[in-house]
């Protein structure tokens, strides 16, 4: 097992972590970090409580292997949208309107809308 140094933007700010490239997904290096509004529901990429923004883009974190991000590239997880004191709107609305059932894939619906 070789880990390796990779640099990534996450919410703005430059962080250094330590990956293993052949195992770790996006979703676990993110989890690993202590983002765990993250979640990884079916591992497969179908559910969507995953998603995050990747370089703009959004994708399901959990089937993006970090061998295949670049340094620096920018990540955008739902602790990236909106604070606790200053809500997105669509934070607020699925709040405001009881968009939730149990609310586990909450952060990802957020993300991906």
């Amino acid at each position: 097992m070789k880990f390796k140094k990779i640099w990534l933007k996450i919410n703005g700010a430059n962080r250094m972590i330590i990956v293993n490239p052949e195992t770790d997904s996006l979703a676990n290096v993110l989890r690993k970090t202590g983002l765990t509004g993250t979640k990884i529901g079916c591992n497969t990429g179908q559910c969507g409580a995953c998603s995050v923004i990747l370089n703009s883009k959004l994708i399901r974190s959990c089937i993006k292997k970090i061998k295949d991000v670049h340094d620096y590239s920018e990540v955008i997880t739902i602790e990236g949208i909106g604070t606790p004191q200053n809500l997105h709107p669509l934070q607020q609305a699925f709040i405001t309107y009881g968009a939730v059932q149990c609310g586990f894939c909450s952060p990802g619906f957020i993300v991906s809308a």
